[in-house]
């Protein structure tokens, strides 16, 4: 009995051989002497946008999907069961939460504290998602300005290792204060000199006006005297 097990197409074959015979490659339909089992195959990413690696400032929004896909291609395959848990400890000190977590039929995604568990199944060849959405907090209000975000089979530890399509990191860089500007310069004014005062108007002086007889007469006037 030669038992196969070939992982790249998701299919144990079974053989019943005499001793010292090579089973055949595949065990063809209808044959009575081995059997055929499709098995599902649960492949796990987590991604994020923007991606992995990048820096966000304060007030962006960082949305992460976790996609679960089950690379079995034949029907007759099981359908994978999903119970994973994204762990969000060092993503929270540094973002807040944001709406209710998007998913696929099949799945369903709890925010447990500082965990989003994810339960349901994949049926054979399917993909499934669950997206959410935290915002970066200010500066002054973060905790380490690392946002590192881990996801692993439920109950077990999360380790993120180089290259791995398990976890995503976002840096926040410190915040530069704007460059100190120099006050407007305000022009001194110029003092007024005043002016030298003008000198008063001469007094004008009316001319004399005769008032009777034995007044002298104005300047200028010709007296005939008259005879008697």
């Amino acid at each position: 009995c030669w038992p196969t097990a070939l992982a790249a197409t998701t299919e144990m074959d079974n053989f019943l051989v005499p001793a010292g015979v090579t089973p055949p490659a595949e065990c063809a339909p209808g044959a009575d002497d081995c059997t055929v089992h499709h098995v599902g195959r649960l492949t796990v990413t987590k991604s994020s946008d923007p991606a992995s690696g990048s820096e966000v400032a304060p007030g962006d929004t960082i949305t992460y999907t976790l996609t679960f896909a089950n690379g079995s291609p034949n029907s007759a395959g099981a359908a994978m069961p999903v119970d994973y848990t994204d762990h969000l400890a060092r993503v929270l000190d540094d973002a807040t939460w944001q709406g209710t977590p998007t998913t696929s039929a099949g799945l369903t995604a709890e925010l447990r504290g500082d965990t989003l568990v994810v339960t349901g199944n994949v049926a054979p060849g399917g993909t499934a998602t669950v997206s959410y959405a935290v915002v970066v907090k200010g500066y002054p209000d973060q905790g380490d300005h690392d946002l590192l975000n881990v996801v692993a089979p439920t109950g077990l530890d999360p380790v993120c290792v180089p290259g791995s399509q398990l976890c995503t990191e976002h840096t926040v860089p410190p915040v530069t204060p704007p460059e100190p500007t120099d006050p407007p310069v305000t022009p001194t004014p110029t003092p007024t000199v005043p002016g030298t005062p003008s000198a008063p108007p001469s007094p004008t002086v009316p001319p004399a006006t005769p008032t009777g007889p034995g007044t002298l007469p104005q300047t200028g006037t010709t007296v005939t005297p008259a005879l008697v």
